[in-house]
């Protein structure tokens, strides 16, 4: 082998771009030879995502590997929640993810750390937050992992629902009369309320009157009350503006005596659960029937009418 010649080709110069084109097919060799990293994702979500002041919300956080090709590991985060969200009491912390969670009921941050999350696998951290202070709480939260950092947030909102009430007019009805039930949904918050719906099942022996006289002022929303049926219902179309508030009516009968308590189902809404409504309707005993007079018993009585009568007449003449 001619040595000079061999030496000769790899140490004679190279040309500027040469060594480019060297240099990048090197780095692309470098960057596809490298393992593939976790394609790790973080999420957070309330459910629900509006309560009532006071209410109560889980507060779910995923931490999804499902398509990743290596073990997520080294794991933690710190949720600083918005002011006025405080974990709830109790917190109903659960977790299926490996590592340790803390979750204090009254305070305001949730932390997580360690565990891994192995490729193809993903696991949730949930706790119940409370907050009573109206408005929108957006939270935010950083995950750390040996990849680097991902970031996930949610809001809650806390509003105040719309009030929900019920009466009978009259509350007091003899057997087979008729009394109009009205249910009254009553904005007073300071947001518009749509969504609105409910479901009204009537006690035992109450149905819908024949005809029902069904109406509503509650705009869009489709009311539901079949004469003979003993459920009353309004879907989720309808809505009610701010410091508002609108009735439904449907006459319902009853023939059974006695006092039959209604209570509806919640009604929901874009503000949350405004809970149920209850009312009470009383039918009477019918009144004893005033017996019937045959017709000697009638003749009868006209007799003893006329005598009386003419006994009276005698007296005064006498």
């Amino acid at each position: 082998m001619n040595t000079k010649r061999l030496r000769s080709f790899f140490l004679r110069p190279v040309s500027t771009s040469s060594a480019v084109i060297l240099m990048i097919t090197l780095l692309n060799v470098w960057v596809f030879a490298k393992p593939a990293c976790a394609e790790l994702t973080f999420s957070k979500a309330f459910s629900p995502d509006t309560i009532p002041p006071g209410g109560t919300s889980t507060l779910t956080f995923t931490i999804d590997n499902t398509t990743g090709t290596q073990e997520a590991t080294s794991l933690n985060f710190t949720d600083d929640l918005p002011a006025g969200v405080f974990v709830a009491d109790p917190p109903n912390a659960l977790k299926n993810c490996t590592g340790s969670l803390t979750a204090e009921a009254g305070s305001g941050i949730i932390g997580y750390s360690g565990g891994p999350v192995a490729a193809g696998e993903s696991c949730t951290i949930q706790v119940d937050v409370t907050c009573s202070i109206l408005g929108f709480h957006r939270n935010y939260t950083n995950l750390e992992w040996s990849g680097g950092r991902i970031f996930g947030d949610a809001t809650l909102t806390v509003m105040e629902p719309p009030a929900f009430s019920k009466a009978f007019t009259p509350d007091t009805i003899l057997p087979g009369g008729t009394s109009t039930l009205t249910f009254t949904i009553d904005n007073a918050g300071p947001w518009g309320v749509t969504n609105l719906a409910f479901t009204d099942n009537l006690p035992d022996g109450v149905d819908v009157a024949t005809p029902p006289n069904a109406s509503s002022t509650c705009p869009d929303g489709t009311l539901t009350a079949n004469a003979g049926s003993g459920t009353i219902s309004y879907d989720s179309d309808g809505w009610i503006f701010v410091g508002e508030s609108c009735t439904i009516k449907v006459d319902v009968t009853s023939s059974t005596p006695g006092t039959h308590v209604n209570t509806t189902g919640d009604l929901t809404s874009s503000q949350g659960n405004s809970g149920p409504a209850t009312a009470s309707l009383t039918v009477g005993e019918k009144p004893a029937a005033i017996p019937a007079l045959s017709e000697w018993g009638v003749m009868i009585m006209l007799l003893l009418t006329i005598t009386a009568s003419l006994v009276v007449i005698r007296r005064r003449l006498a």
